[in-house]
């Protein structure tokens, strides 16, 4: 085997010496792990995916040696005493020499190396491993946190870890460096064996997380490791107050600046999403040091083939260089750098791959949880403008970009022009501009904002030049990009009336007309920058493309299809989109892929736009009058093609801009975040923008649906709605349904519109406006204030008389003050209820419900707080827990009587000093945070979040209430989850709980940026053992605010201050979930902090905060803003007995169901389909019908009502299941 030291290029003095250097100071470094071995860590990189096996592939025994030899050079070399605990990279061997016994050293025996040499400091040198997604530096020092046994061990890490932690070369996932005694960090008081024996200061570092991919494979490069070594080179000096070295040095990466890891196809090679580390590392990049000014090459370094792209250039001394950075296929790249004395100076350099086409309608970046609509509402951006430059020369083309109008005149002329107020900011300088008919014929805008233009020639002789020019900035003089000669294999030909670019300049096609006769031909040009190579192609023959049929004055605008794809338009033919093959036979047609057929543009209209919009592509189009008066601008999504394109908003204006014929028509369409604008220019009658209007609406839904004795149907909306639909039902099958129009929200009341027909069962089905992203719907008013809102419940529960209604715990009091609202209010400790329209429903002003109870106090320091949480059950009591320990327990609220008394639930005797509760020795509760209800009636279960009073974990109890006589003083029913046999991981209990509705269990706790896998923010448990941790994935949870929606597939936590991240959840067979990022809700400022969070039935999210002193309630994303409330079984009734022959009773389906769905079709009945929806008319299963007995698997449905839709080829029919 090799020795290690053969692997290492010999170390240069990399420092100078100093007048005082560390002469006198010994140090012992221990580079940890021996060679190879079952002690050793191994881990796969792309080079070498095999582990345990080949010593080429990484180890951390080996990238802890390479630090460990690099920093015993440069001490050595500065005059310290270095002894090193080993010098290869096999088992036991120092200064080749086999130590007695072979193997790997024991722990004891390095450290009582260093104490027999009583050096002046310990080192010893690791990195770390998690879960391949955490990254952060750790040093360990042997004590309790802040309490080290040696003292001079933690002024010796605080030295350490700012000067370790600055690295920009690695990703962190933690900004700040973790300082920890082991005691503490591995909760024993034994701590590491390599400091234990321990009677001289020092420290471990686990300098950052070998398993985490990119980080893996930065280790393999020695300078990398080199790098680290410095720092603690870096740290010695500092430490011991000495002189810095008097040279610097200078590290980097090269990187690709347009393509992502992705590329590799290596699932494994994981990374921090929007990091540096998602860009490809570059392989053999070369790297020139030069002086300078540039004149003369330095050093020259090539990056290796560990995908890592690091470079370093040591012993440099103090002043200015300058970085020179290439790669084949690559553009070339040169900065400026500066060397400071004995600093690093770190750069970056990300090179663009040539051959990668930019795309010329990317994404735009939008918050999470952007959803497309299906109808959108503009108002005015500003007033109708009719500019001087829009009526006062000829124009060729407006294009819009960062804001501004580029406008091409004939005469010519490029002015630049304000988008906004339309006014000119500028003509573009046209110096050098010669040649053609025409020197300027159109323009366009490669996808990295470099302004083009062509010229035009009329009679084009064989050597006669297309050109093409460019205008790097608005203040530059234009160059020319490229010439050619290129006129489509014709003669004497009209070249460049239209042109259009798709890519950035780096790799550029141009599309361009050439006229021969009376047709047109279409020439493709493909210029690589770097290498200024050109690459020709021509479509089309003399018979395609009539001149007749796409007009004198066609235009070209590149397809958000693709760089290969181009829409032609024009005054006599519709926008019609075409694919330019650049692997066809030269003269080969284009392939048409589709054409605007919309009745409402006729082809006078043209100078279409598009842009994207979550998932989708929207385009702004002009209509106007076939005489191309009254000119407009309408919103269209044509992501399935021009030929299915739909319309997505009114015209604007409606009326029309004027009744002049324009003479040139132009849009626009800008996606500013979740917002779109809109714009239209026609000459002769003036120019308008418009803005998206996003009206604050809620995830609708009915709530409180009861009929009345007058055999009226009664609810509350939540929200305006379009349309209202009252269904009734017999069996399962829907008999019919009532349409009852757009109604207010708020309590309505609907007369019976059925008739003398029997019913078991109704519905209401409710419509309103989309929900495009996450919109606060609640206001600044009285209502919504809380000077101490501890937390927030909904009654998600249809069987109760309360569906809707929403609690708020308040736990002080007090005049509102934060936000200095315009009419503050004073709160009372105790209970405040809202019903779903966010109105006060019980006339409470500003008086809460106390329930003549003495409230603990609050008491922040150990997260005393009352009352405290909030849970409903089937019946509408509502439970609200007391989490102090003067009155630790839980209450019962009437809500149908919410000013009476509340009755206690729990009985027992209370300790005072920590809030536990028991009955004669017996265990009932301790300080409970939070609470859940599942089931109804003798099934009512009540689940806790309890706080213990020692040990310091958490857990989840169940009481069986449903039967049980109250006060309840007897010991829990059941352990759910019991932290202690999961690893300890709840470690502060101020935080929430919530079922996943699939029988596991969420828990959050409050993390403020340190949350990791010890001690997580969010966890999740199936029956008792856990089965997700977020380790550092969410390292905060800020108060430990956390919501799960009734489903269960929606999960939202505040993972920042001021800030909810909302994420969609999935489960896996054994009921694992999967968390993705769903939507994002910036509420607040930077200090604040949430409280709590709960959903209502139709996912509008309510977050509660003692910080901003507000109840917010926000809506999510929603295309299809429709819900359907069944009524519970009480307020379900019939009139007349229903007994008319039907298609349903030739339908038989099981019910109540439990393991499945037996649906039984009488023989004759042609039965086809099936589909089951659940209760908010989601499918969630189908199949074919091909036999007079079906059966459907209902075993992983949850419990609750489904609509099972049978299809006939007589009709359908609807029946209504209840899953047990």
């Amino acid at each position: 085997m090799k020795r290690i030291a053969l692997l290492i290029v010999s170390f240069l003095t990399i420092f100078t010496a100093q007048a005082i250097d560390l002469t006198g100071v010994k140090i012992y470094i221990n580079p940890g792990h021996g060679g190879y071995d079952s002690n050793d860590r191994s881990v796969w990189t792309i080079p070498v995916p095999e582990v345990w096996k080949n010593p080429e592939g990484y180890w951390e025994s080996k990238s802890n040696l390479v630090k460990g030899l690099a920093l015993k050079e440069m001490l050595e070399a500065a005059g310290a005493t270095v002894i090193i605990s080993r010098t290869d990279n096999t088992s036991g061997i120092r200064d080749g020499e086999q130590f007695a016994g072979g193997g790997d050293r024991d722990l004891s025996e390095i450290a009582e190396e260093a104490n027999a040499n009583n050096v002046d400091h310990f080192l010893s040198i690791h990195s770390n491993s998690l879960n391949t997604t955490t990254n952060y530096l750790l040093l360990l020092y042997h004590g309790y946190n802040d309490q080290p046994t040696v003292a001079q061990s933690l002024p010796m890490a605080q030295s350490s870890g700012p000067i370790q932690i600055n690295n920009p070369l690695t990703v962190w996932t933690s900004p700040t460096p973790m300082l920890r005694g082991d005691f503490t960090f591995y909760g024993d008081n034994l701590g590491l064996g390599v400091l234990r024996p321990l009677t001289v200061a020092g420290f471990l570092s686990e300098g950052s997380f070998h398993d985490y991919p990119p980080e893996t494979h930065r280790l393999m490069n020695n300078d990398f490791c080199k790098l680290e070594a410095i720092r603690f080179f870096q740290h010695f000096h500092n430490y011991f107050k000495r002189d810095m070295p008097a040279t610097g040095t200078i590290a980097g990466f090269v990187k690709s600046g347009n393509e992502l890891v992705d590329i590799l196809k290596q699932p494994k090679f994981t990374y921090r999403a929007g990091s540096d580390d998602q860009w490809l590392p570059l392989n053999e990049a070369t790297v020139k040091l030069l002086n300078a000014d540039g004149s003369q090459v330095l050093k020259t370094y090539t990056t290796d083939n560990w995908y890592n792209g690091i470079f370093a250039f040591y012993d440099l001394q103090p002043g200015n260089y300058k970085l020179s950075f290439s790669l084949t296929n690559y553009e070339s790249k040169t900065v400026d750098v500066t060397v400071t004395a004995s600093e690093i100076a770190y750069t970056k350099a990300f090179l663009k791959n040539i051959n990668i086409i930019v795309p010329d309608y990317p994404a735009p970046e939008q918050g999470d949880g952007a959803t497309a609509l299906n109808q959108y509402d503009f108002v005015p951006d500003g007033n109708v403008e009719n500019p001087t430059w829009l009526n006062s020369s000829s124009i060729r083309r407006i294009l819009q970009r960062n804001g501004k109008l580029y406008v091409l005149t004939n005469d010519p002329k490029i002015i630049v022009a304000n988008a906004e107020t339309q006014k000119v900011i500028k003509e573009l300088d046209l110096t050098g501009i010669t040649g053609g008919s025409s020197i300027l014929s159109d323009i366009a805008f490669s996808a990295d904002d470099v302004l083009l233009a062509c010229n035009k020639l009329t009679n084009a002789h064989v050597d006669a030049m297309f050109k093409i020019y460019k205008w790097e900035s608005d203040n530059a003089t234009p160059t020319v990009l490229l010439t050619t000669p290129k006129q489509a294999n014709t003669t004497n030909a009209e070249i460049g009336e239209t042109f259009t670019v798709a890519g950035a300049i780096s790799n550029l096609y141009i599309y361009y007309t050439v006229k021969s006769g009376t047709n047109y031909r279409i020439a493709g040009l493909n210029y690589k920058n770097e290498t200024q190579n050109v690459t020709d192609k021509y479509m089309g023959t003399d018979s395609n493309y009539p001149v007749s049929a796409w007009g004198e004055h066609v235009k070209f605008v590149i397809s958000p299809s693709g760089y290969d794809h181009i829409i032609v338009d024009s005054d006599v033919m519709p926008a019609t989109e075409y694919k330019f093959d650049w692997l066809a036979t030269d003269g080969t047609a284009l392939l048409k892929k589709g054409e605007l057929s919309i009745a409402e543009i006729p082809v006078a209209s043209y100078g279409n736009t598009f842009a994207r919009y979550a998932g989708h592509v929207f385009m702004a189009a002009p209509i106007c009058n076939t005489d191309a008066t009254k000119a407009g601008i309408a919103l269209f999504d044509i992501t399935n093609g021009l030929d299915n394109a739909i319309k997505i908003s009114d015209k604007y204006p409606e009326a029309g801009l004027g009744t002049t014929r324009a003479g040139y028509l132009a849009s626009s369409i800008v996606v500013d975040n979740y917002d779109i604008k809109i714009g239209i220019w026609a000459q002769g009658q003036g120019a308008a923008t418009y803005k998206t209007e996003i009206q604050p609406v809620a995830n609708i839904y009915a709530s409180e649906l009861s009929i009345n004795q007058a055999n009226e149907f009664r609810f509350t909306l939540n929200e305006n709605a379009s349309s209202v639909f009252i269904t009734i039902y017999k069996e399962g099958e829907a008999l019919t349904s009532h349409d009852a129009g757009a109604l207010a929200k708020g309590i309505q009341t609907i007369a019976n519109p059925f008739g003398p027909i029997d019913y078991d069962a109704w519905s209401v089905t409710a419509s309103s406006r989309p929900v495009a992203y996450p919109v606060k719907i609640s206001d600044d008013t009285p209502i919504f204030q809380f000077y101490s809102g501890r937390a927030v419940a909904v009654d998600n529960n249809p069987e109760s008389p309360f569906f809707g209604r929403v609690y708020v715990s308040e736990s002080a009091g007090g005049l509102i003050s934060e936000g200095t609202p315009v009419n503050p209010r004073t709160t009372q400790k105790g209970i405040y209820i809202l019903d779903a329209a966010l109105t006060d429903v019980t006339n409470q002003g500003a008086d809460s419900y106390a329930g003549n109870i003495a409230w603990g106090a609050n008491v922040n320091a150990n997260y005393q707080y009352a009352p405290r949480g909030i849970a409903t059950d089937a019946s509408g009591k509502v439970y609200i827990s007391d989490s102090s320990f003067g009155n630790s327990g839980i209450y019962i609220m009437d809500a149908a009587h919410p000013a009476s008394d509340f009755s206690p639930l729990f009985g027992g005797t209370l300790d005072t000093s920590n809030g536990r509760v028991t009955s004669s020795g017996t265990f009932i509760h301790d300080p409970i945070e939070d609470i859940k209800i599942i089931g109804s009636g003798a099934d009512t279960k009540l689940f806790t979040y309890n706080r213990p009073a020692s040990p310091v974990a958490g857990g989840i109890y169940r009481y069986d209430i449903g039967t049980a006589t109250l006060p309840w003083i007897s010991a829990p029913s059941a352990t759910i989850y019991d932290d202690m046999q999961n690893g300890n991981l709840l470690q502060n209990a101020y935080g929430q709980i919530a079922s996943d509705a699939h029988g596991g269990w969420w828990m959050c706790q409050y993390r403020a940026g340190t949350g990791e896998a010890s001690v997580p923010a969010l966890i999740h448990a199936t029956n008792g053992k856990l089965d997700y941790n977020c380790s550092s994935s969410l390292p905060s949870s800020y108060q430990g605010a956390m919501a799960v929606n009734t489903d269960g597939s929606m999960l939202a936590i505040g993972t920042k201050p001021g800030k909810v991240e909302v994420f969609d959840v999935v489960y896996d067979a054994s009921n694992k979930p999967t968390l993705t990022a769903k939507c994002s809700i910036d509420w607040g400022e930077a200090t604040d902090y949430l409280q709590n969070m709960a959903f209502d039935a139709a996912d509008n999210l309510y977050l509660i905060s003692n910080y901003n002193e507000r109840l917010m309630v926000y809506s999510l994303p929603k295309s299809d803003n429709t819900y359907t409330t069944h009524a519970s079984t009480k307020q379900s009734t019939g009139i007349v007995p229903h007994t008319n022959t039907s298609l349903s009773d030739c339908i038989y389906v099981s019910n109540p169901v439990k393991d499945e769905i037996i649906i039984n079709v009488t023989e004759g009945i042609n039965a086809e389909e099936y589909i089951l929806y659940d209760i908010k008319g989601i499918a969630v299963k189908n199949g074919k019908i091909d036999a007079t007995q079906t059966c459907v698997d209902a075993q992983t449905l949850t419990s609750g009502i489904y609509t099972l839709l049978v299809k006939t080829s007589e009709g359908i029919v609807n029946k209504r299941i209840i899953k047990q």
